[in-house]
């Protein structure tokens, strides 16, 4: 996998800053790219890890994560950016205030099954029990399970895999 790291020309520098913010405080999550994100972090520090290798970039850098990557993200200072819109599934495990949280959020469960789902809005899940994972039309597959908190971005196509079945409570926000 190529990341591209480089300090932005001033058109792009004001281009990004017009783009939506994202921050993490998370210390280390698991993330797949079913499609390029470019990103201009604004603040903090990340080394992302993957097979093969591993890229650090921080304040001041243009980013770009291409489709297909499997990395793990290794955040050394909190990190914000401002970045294209993407698909991204993020699976980590759940700040304490995170998991208090969700627990005040709807119940759904599904027994094992596969079925294809296109998500409307934002969907951020807390896996109480299961196994399970979802598949890109490349065949890129992310696992998760009990534990887990799992973002599910707008927009995202994907087939749904539940080897164990599932209980999660989740919230849907539309952006």
């Amino acid at each position: 996998m190529n990341i591209i790291v480089r300090k932005p020309t001033d058109a792009e520098k004001a281009f990004m800053e017009s783009r939506p913010t994202w921050t993490c405080h998370v210390p280390e999550f698991e993330c797949y790219y079913s499609v390029d994100e470019t990103c201009l972090i604004t603040e903090g520090e990340v080394t992302v890890e993957y097979k093969g290798g591993s890229t650090k970039f921080g304040a001041g850098d243009l980013v770009i994560l291409p489709h297909g990557l499997s990395c793990t993200w290794k955040v050394t200072k909190p990190v914000k950016k401002h970045y294209l819109e993407v698909m991204d599934v993020y699976v980590r495990k759940p700040t304490e205030a995170e998991k208090a949280e969700m627990m005040k959020m709807p119940l759904w469960s599904c027994g094992i099954t596969s079925f294809a789902c296109t998500y409307g809005s934002e969907e951020t899940c807390l896996i109480l029990e299961g196994d399970a994972s979802v598949s890109f039309g490349d065949g890129y597959m992310v696992r998760f399970g009990a534990g887990d908190l799992v973002i599910f971005p707008q927009g995202l196509a994907c087939t749904w895999r539940v080897d164990v079945p599932v209980k999660k409570h989740y919230v849907k926000v539309r952006r």
